[in-house]
């Protein structure tokens, strides 16, 4: 149940662990009720969350995170630990708050990222829209992609055991100081 990928130059990427062998599946999703992050619903949203959270970290003398570059090479904001921390805090609010609402199933958000398209572009080469799914239940089916292929059992742990490799041998990344 494990998709190999074929692409022969993989892309920098930053994530908790690292990729030895990406993998492409695809998914049909059945979502209700969206927390989406294109529309004006959605940023307002965002933005009490962002403002109660504000409110409790400061009364608790606790400090605010902060979204940064993964590297000091890097053009882009990638490591989004303040989005994190106020999505974390949204859906918390939504749960346990003192008027308990539906939770969201999804939320969906787009990125810009990467160098412009054109000179004063809106439009970048890395733009990118992100589906975070919070319930299982919304996967109606999965699929590979045409051009993909499952690996075999022996591939996919080959494939571990090369990425518990390049875990081990990871350097952390320095941040720069702000």
């Amino acid at each position: 149940m494990f998709a190999e990928a074929s692409h022969d130059k993989p892309e920098k990427m930053y994530t908790a662990r690292p990729i030895a062998t990406p993998s492409v599946v695809g998914a049909v999703l059945r979502v209700q009720r969206w927390l989406d992050m294109t529309t004006q619903a959605g940023i307002q949203e965002f933005s009490d969350a962002y403002e109660g959270m504000l409110n409790v970290l400061l009364l608790n003398g606790r400090p605010v995170p902060q979204n940064s570059r993964a590297g000091e090479d890097d053009a882009d904001t990638i490591v989004r630990k303040l989005d994190n921390a106020v999505f974390t805090y949204l859906h918390d609010i939504r749960a346990n708050g003192g008027v308990p609402r539906t939770p969201f199933q999804a939320v969906r958000g787009a990125f810009h990222q990467g160098v412009e398209v054109a000179p004063n572009s809106g439009f970048h080469k890395g733009t990118h829209v992100q589906i975070a799914l919070r319930d299982n239940d919304c996967v109606a089916g999965w699929f590979l992609p045409k051009g993909q292929k499952l690996l075999l059992e022996s591939q996919y742990l080959d494939a571990r055991d090369k990425r518990d490799a390049m875990s081990a041998n990871r350097k952390s990344h320095k941040r720069a100081s702000r």
